[in-house]
């Protein structure tokens, strides 16, 4: 309700399509569908230089990439 979705979506409505990767944790048809790897291969295999991890709950290491946004509602401190 803060507008952390919009501010995502208008950063990338400037990038490059194909250019990154936008992974929403809350849509039914992605929860508990995919696995770290699965993101790590499609980020590799497309050149992917932004990741976007929207209500991300933390349930895997967050995958190697250039860039990453995580929304999350969890309270988490990131090292």
């Amino acid at each position: 309700g803060s507008g952390k979705s919009t501010l995502i979506f208008d950063y990338l409505s400037h990038l490059s399509k194909g250019s990154f990767l936008y992974i929403d944790f809350d849509d039914f048809r992605v929860r508990g569908k995919i696995k770290k790897e699965d993101i790590e291969d499609f980020i590799k295999k497309n050149s992917i230089s932004v990741l976007v991890l929207e209500h991300f709950d933390f349930s895997f290491s967050v995958p190697a990439c250039q860039e990453i946004i995580i929304t999350t509602s969890e309270k988490k401190t990131l090292e």
